[in-house]
């Protein structure tokens, strides 16, 4: 049972020393808390970063203050499972052990309390690495006269209650405890206040010059000792900062691989090579080699008079297929037919009267068909609904381009472009503001829209009342902001993410934009967050 208890209290600790001490790290290089709410959670639009930031400091407190719990209470309880009550009181250590453990376990309350009323809330929780823009100067007053980092001695409640049981687990315990701890606090105090740490403690300054004619060694002693815990401080951090780019590089490869293990989750139908015909006069082009994320690809295609009425174009990653003859990785959705007429989504149906055979033509991938990453892409022609090519064209750049600067019109302005392309370019989709004058007085009118729809009254409506839909629809345009903007389906404010991501290096989830549906709105919420995750941010 005392392991079962040692393990957990050991679990805890390492939770609230080394897991919060990374969560802190993270969010000092990348506001990782702060970037996740902003990200995750819809805020009012006149307090978008602010809110996120309080949100994730509250979250923050919560969490610390559950695992500083879960420390001492699993410290207590393998403390209660070791101890055994003495036979005598008068004889050998039991009555000293028990008088210092207590004295210890007083020590500590008492620098705990003294530390929380120099520093407050906000100190006590970190609150440096949340909110920038105050000034980071050190105040050596209350316990701090003393001692550079009294919470160093907030561990002396746990040697008080291995005295008190005696436990060697409980004693292995606090000394892991306080290990860990000094490596995480004092890289993070020369990190926020660098020159401005003393070097030597108001306490140890005195006890140094009391002692310094009878003990010159013992200064020197606590000098190298000093050294000894700043240069291992270093060593971690330097140590960490070399690995940090072979883990960057780990992630980025196992993003890799679960990329190409989505891609390569087809089976691939192929024709005999006796059935295929010759290549040579089959071509494929697109109109240019650069595209904007989001911008439509236009593929002009040329084919024999006899072609199959099954070939189809895709678009793939250069490098996500070894040979250009078979392809044998999915195109996850960026597919287009060569006849989109005589197919049902992605099946191909019998046309009822025999078609005009062309042995040219033209497909634009658009929409849902585009890949929305970043990325070097190749166009690829395929044969009779399977996976031979006949010819292939690329490489094809997708690119984002990033405003010059981060300021509200040059957000808004990028943000103008890409929108109505993720909304498909639909005129009752995308805002209105982005609509030229003539589409945008169309995009309003009541007559348009009942003619458009004019010649699609199968199901037995009355031109009248199509008209009337058209005028609901137009009054409730008149009261429409410019700059609204509305969804079909989720997969549109899933490119908008996308895109977002891409163009200004902040992520937001769908469910976000779509509760702003807003252009001013989300170029705002994006400016807001940028600042936010800029403040304060190391340079890498």
């Amino acid at each position: 049972m005392p392991g079962v208890l040692f393990a957990h209290a050991l679990f805890w600790t390492g939770v609230h020393v080394v897991g919060l001490g990374l969560v802190l790290r993270a969010q000092s290089r990348s506001k990782f808390l702060t970037r996740h709410f902003l990200t995750h959670y819809h805020y009012p639009q006149r307090d978008a970063a602010g809110g996120a930031v309080r949100e994730a400091f509250g979250s923050w407190k919560a969490g610390y203050n559950a695992c500083l719990c879960m420390t001492f209470v699993s410290a207590g309880a393998l403390t209660y499972a070791t101890y055994a009550v003495p036979d005598s009181w008068t004889s050998g250590d039991a009555l000293l052990r028990h008088l210092l453990g207590a004295a210890l376990v007083a020590l500590h309350a008492w620098v705990s309390r003294e530390t929380y009323d120099v520093l407050g809330p906000f100190g006590w929780f970190y609150g440096d690495f949340f909110l920038d823009g105050w000034a980071r100067e050190l105040d050596y007053s209350g316990i701090y006269r003393y001692l550079n980092n009294p919470e160093i001695l907030s561990g002396a409640a746990f040697f008080g209650l291995a005295l008190v049981s005696g436990s060697k687990l409980v004693f292995a315990l606090a000394g892991v405890r306080t290990a860990a701890y000094w490596w995480f606090l004092r890289p993070h105090m020369k990190k926020l206040y660098g020159e401005q740490l003393r070097r030597e403690a108001g306490f140890q300054k005195v006890v140094g010059q009391a002692a310094l004619a009878r003990a010159v060694t013992r200064s020197r002693l606590v000098r190298t000792l000093d050294r000894a815990f700043d240069e291992a401080g270093e060593a971690i951090e330097e140590f960490i900062d070399r690995a940090r780019p072979k883990l960057e590089e780990v992630v980025q490869d196992t993003r890799t691989l679960f990329q190409s293990g989505r891609e390569r989750l087809v089976i691939a139908r192929t024709a005999s090579p006796s059935t295929l015909p010759t290549t040579e006069r089959y071509r494929i082009q697109a109109d240019k080699k650069r595209y904007h994320i989001g911008e439509p690809i236009e593929v002009k295609w040329d084919a024999p008079m006899g072609h199959s009425r099954k070939d189809w174009v895709g678009i793939y990653r250069v490098g996500a297929n070894a040979s250009t003859l078979i392809t044998r990785t999915s195109s996850l959705g960026c597919w287009v037919p060569v006849h989109g007429a005589e197919w049902d989504g992605d099946v191909p149906i019998e046309p009822k009267r025999e078609r005009e055979r062309t042995g040219s033509g033209k497909v634009v991938f658009s929409g849902g068909t585009l890949p929305w990453s970043v990325g070097v892409y190749e166009i690829r022609y395929h044969h009779d609904g399977k996976y031979n090519v006949l010819a292939h064209d690329g490489p094809l750049e997708i690119y984002a381009a990033r405003p010059a600067t981060r300021d509200f019109a040059s957000v808004r302005g990028a943000l103008a472009r890409v929108v109505p392309l993720c909304l498909d370019q639909d005129p009752r989709l995308v805002p209105l503001s982005t609509l030229p004058d003539s589409a945008r007085a169309r995009a309003r009118s009541p007559l348009s829209q009942a003619s458009d729809n004019s010649g699609e009254t199968d199901d037995g409506k009355e031109q009248g009342e199509v008209e009337g839909e058209g005028e609901g629809e137009a009054e409730a345009d008149e009261g429409r902001d410019p700059d609204d903007f509305r969804f079909w389906d989720k997969a549109q404010a899933v490119r908008i993410s996308k895109a977002a991501a891409a163009m200004f290096g902040l992520e937001l989830a769908p469910a976000v934009i779509m509760a702003d549906a807003n252009l001013s709105a989300l170029a705002q919420r994006i400016v807001a967050g940028l600042n936010v995750l800029n403040d304060g941010v190391e340079e890498e």
